[in-house]
């Protein structure tokens, strides 16, 4: 998938909204690269210097663990319907220039986010 920093999405949306030739136009905005959850682990434990590794559980498990800690059941079965998705295709997303375009500024790739972010991923 072609996961994009909610930043990149805010710079879009900030031109979107303040600029006049927007109107009826459609965006397909995406990160720099596609990745599987296993790059993303990968990228994490970059990011962190910690061992992180990507496992895949039962959607069942999934669903328990999700509400142990906390999760809603309205939440917990809508993450393991997504994730289930995301994790069983193949996406293969085509990768396209409109963050750039639109804001004349590169999406930043995961791992820079990962950086940016280690400390939460580390509490």
């Amino acid at each position: 998938m072609g996961y994009i920093d909610a930043q990149d999405i805010g710079r879009v949306a900030y031109h979107v909204l303040t600029e006049d030739h927007h109107k009826r136009a459609t965006y397909y905005l995406n990160g720099p690269e596609t990745l599987d959850m296993k790059e993303i682990a990968s990228q994490i434990a970059e990011a962190t210097g910690k061992k992180v590794r990507y496992v895949n559980l039962p959607s069942l498990a999934f669903r328990v663990l999700l509400r142990i800690t906390g999760a809603s059941r309205w939440l917990a079965n809508g993450l393991v319907e997504q994730y289930a998705e995301v994790v069983a295709k193949n996406h293969d997303q085509d990768l396209n220039e409109d963050v750039f375009r639109l804001t004349n500024h590169q999406p930043r790739s995961f791992l820079d986010f990962a950086k940016e972010h280690k400390d939460a991923f580390l509490s």
